[in-house]
């Protein structure tokens, strides 16, 4: 089996833990919304499940996934297992999404470091995001020394 891409453990975190869904940041939401297929389907759907239903446990989740072609044909191709061990916290989702948030952020560097010699506003935003990026980075060592400690 391939390991698993940071996408695909993000998934599984909040199908398995809806509840998180509302802890996530707006950039977070925004985003998630951006995962190629078969990502963005599946968070698509748990969000309008969450705004339908609330935040439920997995069995729910599971069982309403199922019952939805799209939806279960994108779970499919995941290939997720209920029989996985599931002792992760919100840590753990926390540092995946900062991840992918930083290599969107290092995208868009690269983008604006190309437009700046003909933009002059791109060089702006570039500082900006260098700043946004160290505070993630930042961030995600202070997270990752405090789970070590414990």
């Amino acid at each position: 089996r391939a390991p698993r891409k940071p996408e695909d453990r993000i998934v599984h975190l909040l199908l398995m833990q809806p509840a998180w869904w509302d802890q996530l940041t707006a950039e977070d939401h925004d985003l998630l919304h951006t995962l190629p297929s078969p990502h963005a389907e599946l968070l698509g759907w748990l969000e309008r499940d969450i705004v339908e239903h609330g935040p439920r446990p997995w069995a729910a989740v599971r069982t309403a996934l199922a019952e939805d072609a799209v939806a279960a044909q994108a779970l499919a191709a995941l290939r997720l297992e209920d029989s996985e061990d599931f002792e992760a916290g919100p840590t753990e989702l926390r540092l995946l999404l900062d991840g992918r948030v930083i290599a969107a952020i290092e995208t868009r560097q690269r983008e604006l470091a190309l437009a700046a010699a003909t933009d002059p506003t791109a060089l702006d935003e570039y500082r900006r995001t260098q700043d946004r990026v160290r505070e993630l980075k930042q961030r995600v060592e202070a997270a990752l020394r405090e789970a070590s400690a414990a």
